[in-house]
């Protein structure tokens, strides 16, 4: 069949006429970035928004940038004019709306600071893995960014991964303990893997964020957790997994 491609500017016009009516093809919004040419599949825009008034974002990289909807909330966007390292005009912005659930971004979405609810929407909306970087187990320490054993199945049913968080606050049953543990550790990796399986075990470590007292204070000290994991019932294969290979595989499926 022959469908329409749809141009932004009138000058490409002429690139209908080598479209092969006897081949399929797709329709494409295109559009120009300095002296690049983009294109979106145009089923997968929702809206064009144009002139729109686009704004920093503090403490995020600078092709992250912000827009105000109609309710006064500030929406993240991706400016491809600064990604590609050119300075964005004011009067000259145009904002593509495009269907998430339709197109691969490579976007690995973490649920660590999510709350309950937040999480399950994001179970039911993401169609590749995702990640709770730096979470435990809720049945044995009751932190409430912890998971409940639902939400470790889900994780895991989803192809995801939960990274043990090495904080006192997110391991003991006491959640006002200072003392972290690599027995701790392992205990809450047993759980992961009991309740969501062996896949869904990583971990997240968190070393740029805690300060209670650690028995696995830093990379060199991971032995510790190694000894204890073994203790727990897990082979060496199974602790690679937990180490690397889990968070690789995730990786690899949710960020093609």
């Amino acid at each position: 069949m022959n469908d329409e491609i749809l141009f932004a500017r009138e000058d490409e016009m002429e690139a209908l006429n080598t479209v092969d009516d006897t081949v399929d093809s797709q329709k494409y919004l295109i559009f120009m970035a300095g002296h690049l040419k983009l294109g979106v599949v145009a089923e997968d825009v929702v809206e064009i928004l144009n002139n729109q008034l686009i704004t920093y974002l503090p403490m995020l990289p600078d092709f992250i940038r912000g827009i105000i909807n109609m309710r006064g909330q500030m929406i993240p966007i991706l400016d491809i004019r600064a990604r590609l390292g050119m300075e964005p005009k004011e009067d000259d912005s145009l904002v593509v709306v495009i269907n998430l659930g339709d197109v691969q971004l490579g976007i690995l979405v973490d649920v660590s600071h999510l709350s309950d609810g937040g999480f399950y929407d994001v179970a039911k909306l993401c169609r590749k893995p995702f990640v709770a970087t730096h979470s435990n187990c809720r049945a044995l320490s009751p932190h409430q960014r912890n998971l409940t054993d639902e939400m470790l199945k889900i994780l895991g049913d989803k192809g995801g991964v939960t990274g043990i968080n090495f904080c006192s606050n997110f391991l003991a049953a006491d959640i006002s303990s200072e003392e972290s543990t690599a027995k701790d550790m392992a205990a809450h990796a047993r759980h992961m893997a009991d309740k969501g399986g062996m896949d869904c075990v990583a971990l997240g470590s968190d070393f740029d964020g805690i300060g209670s007292h650690l028995e696995v204070d830093s990379p060199l000290k991971m032995g510790l957790l190694e000894d204890e994991l073994k203790k727990v019932g897990f082979n060496e294969d199974e602790i690679e997994k937990i180490a690397y290979k889990n968070v690789l595989r995730v990786m690899d499926e949710a960020m093609k």
